[in-house]
């Protein structure tokens, strides 16, 4: 067992404190299956959390940078559909955490392809419907984080594989609690699909491979 796994169980069990920021390269290094259940066995579900971080790292690539990256990418007419799947588990999310408002803004929001995926990072800030929907989630776990600190430090570890907090909770989605498992998220980003709501529209675009 190497000394970061060490730690983490220390943390774990109670016997060490650390900053959750110290377990931000736990999930970095090539782990074997033994160490993979050591990490995920304080958890519910242990088992599902280890197959779908192997599901992650088998779709994605660290040949272009330091994070996962997916190695496939998808025609646009499929991104559509799955991005379709995953909105709509998006409402039923936030009917679930109580937020009506953003529901409705988001089920009238119209579907538009476009080929420059800057345009998507350009919508990307604290005025989409996409970032609302994403710190509604944050505070839901946080909150989660607040009586587990082993929640919140699982939550950054799993970060680090792919600077993608969606593609952390769709590892940890068995302690969550939560209606969906963030199953159809992780479908988008696997074929290379990105996407951001906005006020009346959805913006699709892909990675370029």
């Amino acid at each position: 067992m190497n000394a970061l796994i060490k730690d983490w169980t220390k943390f774990c069990t109670g016997k060490e404190n650390f900053d959750k920021s110290h377990f931000a390269t736990l999930f970095s290094q090539d782990l074997d299956d033994e160490e993979l259940k050591e990490i995920f066995s304080f958890f519910p579900s242990m088992q599902s959390m280890v197959e779908r971080l192997k599901k992650l790292k088998s779709a994605g690539s660290l040949e272009r940078g330091p994070y996962f990256l997916p190695k496939t990418v998808a025609m646009p007419k499929d991104l559509i559909e799955l991005v379709k799947l995953d909105v709509k588990n998006q409402l039923l999310l936030c009917d679930e955490l109580g937020n009506e408002k953003l529901c409705k803004k988001i089920l009238h929001a119209k579907i538009e392809f476009v080929d420059d995926k800057h345009v998507i990072e350009k919508f990307r800030n604290k005025n989409s419907l996409s970032e609302q929907v994403f710190e509604l989630i944050g505070d839901y776990i946080g909150e989660v984080s607040v009586t587990d600190a082993r929640v919140d430090a699982l939550e950054e570890a799993l970060y680090g594989l792919a600077a993608n907090y969606y593609l952390a909770w769709y590892i940890m989605a068995p302690v969550l609690k939560l209606s969906i498992d963030f199953g159809s998220y992780f479908n988008v980003w696997r074929n290379g699909g990105i996407y951001v709501i906005v006020e009346g529209k959805i913006l699709i675009s892909s990675i370029k491979l």
